[in-house]
């Protein structure tokens, strides 16, 4: 079933890529901004390489070509899910500069500090600054 569907989608995507939709692409405030031809070359190539091994997957002659079908389709989307992913959290890490880390370590030592001082019934230093 998963196989069935990923030729439907995959293969939508193709027609979508053989009708000329590279040509036609327009940018956020509604400009032509066609996609470059060896760019489009890629994504269709790839796009059949994962609509033929899904095809294969779903409508292979024996058992034994359906789950190389299968393997390499879900070999293929895990891997593009994986670098996707690596992207996603290098840029989250790039987020995260020195100084708003520092000030979440400062934070959480503060509150660790009052933490303990409470349980030891000694004042904080911010109950001190409200009195």
């Amino acid at each position: 079933p998963v196989c069935a569907a990923a030729v439907v989608i995959l293969g939508s995507h193709l027609l979508f890529w053989l009708g000329g939709a590279a040509s036609e692409r327009v940018d956020a405030a509604g400009r032509p901004a066609p996609i470059p031809l060896p760019v489009v070359k890629v994504i269709f190539g790839a796009d059949l390489v994962a609509c033929s091994a899904a095809a294969l997957g779903w409508l292979g002659p024996t058992p034994l070509t359906r789950a190389v079908g299968s393997a390499t389709y879900g070999l293929g989307m895990s891997i593009v899910c994986w670098e996707k992913l690596s992207r996603k959290m290098a840029a989250q890490r790039r987020k995260v500069t020195p100084s708003s880390g520092g000030a979440v370590a400062a934070r959480a030592v503060r509150v660790t500090r009052n933490a303990l001082a409470e349980a030891e019934g000694q004042t904080t230093q911010e109950e001190s600054e409200e009195a």
